[in-house]
């Protein structure tokens, strides 16, 4: 489960299916517990009335019939809730780019509401008041060239239907970097701010393009092309 994995910061997200899958499920409680508690406080010989204990068992099991009804209610609210301001989705088969020996995936998509009173003040406060909607891609790397090179995913850019943005590179992990050996792997996550995309719409494109820089050697010779991610969803 990918929910802590896409940093809080992004906005509550967890990393991917579908959001309700990062929800808390409320644990019901058994009807028997009530029962057993019951039961322990008539030892042998007890001088206790049986017939008050079972109407006594009769109460305890709707009441606590009620507080698990309600206990479920309060979840499917809570995702439903949830619903309305992040998508989450964890990709069964990841989006592939590689070349020369640099692979790069994109294994999950984030979006999230900037507008939404479930984002923290500071958060909001961070990206701006111009911020509709925050994107977050899940990513891997890993450099087999048989050497070391340089390779910023994490600066990459993203095309999400008519707007065109720059990683958030504060909030941004690298993924790779400077001096990048041969033989290490790398993931993490890259953000987006869009000013001219809400949520909802993002949502509902299905689609983006991802864009970096390709890998140079130490002495910044090119090793590939500039990558190019197509990541769809929904």
């Amino acid at each position: 489960m990918v929910e802590v994995h896409l940093k809080t910061i992004a906005i509550g997200g967890e990393p991917v299916k579908k959001t309700s899958t990062y929800l808390a499920v409320a644990t019901a409680v058994a009807l028997a517990t009530g029962g057993c508690g019951n039961t322990e406080s008539l030892g042998p010989g007890s001088e206790r009335d049986p017939a008050p204990q079972r109407e006594s068992a009769s109460v305890a099991a709707p009441e606590e019939a009620q507080e698990e009804a309600a206990e479920e209610l309060e979840a499917d609210e809570a995702e439903a809730s949830d619903e309305e301001w992040r998508f989450v989705e964890e990709f069964a088969e990841p989006f592939v780019w590689e070349e020369g020996g640099v692979r790069l995936s994109v294994t999950g998509i984030g979006i999230t509401d900037a507008t939404s009173p479930e984002v923290p003040a500071e958060v909001s406060e961070l990206l701006g008041e111009e911020t509709q909607a925050v994107v977050v891609l899940e990513m891997t790397a890993s450099n087999d060239t048989g050497q070391v090179v340089n390779f910023f995913p994490g600066q990459g850019s993203i095309q999400l239907l008519r707007e065109q943005v720059d990683a958030e590179l504060f909030l941004s992990d690298s993924i790779a970097g400077n001096d990048w050996r041969d033989g290490v792997d790398g993931d993490g996550q890259v953000f987006w701010s869009l000013q001219n995309t809400p949520f909802k719409e993002a949502v509902e494109a299905g689609e983006l393009t991802f864009v970096a820089g390709g890998a140079s050697s130490q002495e910044f010779a090119t090793i590939t092309d500039d990558v190019e991610i197509t990541v769809t969803w929904g």
